[in-house]
């Protein structure tokens, strides 16, 4: 085995493992000097580490600023901020990086920021999400509140991002937030539309943009990606009739084509033959104000309309559209269920649940004037008494 000097770092054999030993800078209790340990696969592979620290130490990378894990592992404030600054040297984008940047000012007003890459368990930073969860940023200063999903899940992928950046330039052994569980999204309640948000809402939509989408779901109750995959060659205005192939089963489905709808979906295509600059080729029919095909839902648009409608609030989300339909529907939960596209009536009856919430209050209102009723007695025992 060669010999090497411990003070500039040696390659030893640890309990049948091949390690190389480099001071870190430190000291320990007793005052000796500190080592990291690194595992490598074969003694000739750590020789040449043992070489590359050497020539590192000499040029002073080593024992400057950079946060080599030889020269001893930066904190998790240190490594997200040189992480940073690479994506910004790669060229991320501004409103990017100014979200990374209000995710670290997190991590340092919390105690997960002092720990080194090294020492950070999952724990640690579970413990940090908890925290986070429950505690909103203003002004600076960390105040209670409830954050948002998608805060936790922006935190927890910086980390994450963080340590695989660490771990490929050799930083890092491993990620301990890959074993830290993910956020779980918190469930809404969806409801379907009432007649006078439906008004409200269809008001409020852009003509062109997407209020023909949002007829066609309260008409067929499609789901937003059926909408936004719907062609005109599925549409049959001479047999009144919708020709859709659901994405999950591939089963094929016969919608049948309400008269409104279809006199909109006819206003809609004359629009588009008169209207310059779209491709009369393509064949999908909603587009978006640039003439392309919408490569998913526009909520940014229903957004926009769910705010200008004064709904704001209410748990309105595209696929309300389909429960409002599923609610409006007259006909059997059967047909219903097929109109839908379920394997289960089970499933189609959760639709149905507004619509019998509604009958059970209609049922819960009727009043006979029999209050106290069951303190009376029967007329036998009466007598009997």
């Amino acid at each position: 085995m060669p010999s090497r000097s411990k003070a500039k770092g040696c390659v030893v054999h640890l309990g049948g493992r091949v390690c190389v030993r480099w001071p870190n800078g430190r000291k320990t209790a007793a005052g000796n000097t500190s080592y990291d340990v690194r595992t490598v696969s074969s003694e000739t592979k750590g020789v040449a580490l043992l070489r590359a620290l050497r020539a590192a130490d000499k040029k002073g990378a080593v024992r400057g600023n950079s946060p080599s894990r030889a020269q001893g592992a930066p904190t998790i404030a240190q490594a997200v901020r040189l992480y940073i600054d690479s994506r910004k040297a790669a060229g991320r984008s501004a409103g990017t990086v100014e979200q990374y940047e209000i995710s670290l000012r997190a991590f340092k007003l919390h105690g997960l920021s002092q720990l080194t890459v090294t020492r950070a368990q999952p724990d640690d930073i579970s413990g940090y999400l908890a925290w986070r969860k429950d505690h909103i940023l203003k002004d600076g200063k960390p105040v209670r509140g409830t954050s948002s999903n998608a805060v936790l899940f922006r935190d927890r992928g910086l980390l994450s991002a963080t340590y695989r950046w660490l771990i490929k330039r050799d930083r890092a052994e491993k990620n301990p937030v890959a074993k830290t569980d993910v956020p779980k999204k918190r469930k809404t309640a969806k409801r379907p539309f009432d007649q006078a948000e439906v008004a409200a809402f269809l008001g409020a939509c852009h003509p062109i943009e997407l209020r023909p989408m949002v007829v066609t779901g309260l008409f067929t109750g499609l789901g937003s990606k059926e909408l936004v995959n719907l062609r005109w060659r599925e549409i049959s205005f001479g047999h009144r009739a919708i020709y859709v192939v659901r994405q999950k089963n591939q089963d094929a489905t016969i919608i049948p084509l309400h008269p409104e709808l279809a006199t909109a979906l006819q206003e809609l295509r004359e629009h588009r033959a008169r209207t310059s600059g779209i491709p009369a080729s393509d064949d999908h029919v909603f587009l978006s104000r640039f003439g392309t095909p919408y490569q998913q839902f526009p909520k940014q648009a229903w957004t926009g309309a769910i705010r200008r409608a004064g709904l704001t609030g209410r748990q309105l989300s595209p696929h309300g559209l389909r429960r409002t339909f599923a609610t409006f529907f007259e006909g059997q939960d059967r047909d219903l269920q097929k109109i839908l596209g379920h394997s289960d009536l089970a499933t189609t009856l959760l639709y149905r649940r507004a619509r019998d919430e509604r009958a059970r209050a209609g049922v819960e209102a009727i009043d006979y004037g029999l209050r106290g009723i069951n303190e009376v007695s029967h007329p036998d025992e009466r007598k009997k008494a």
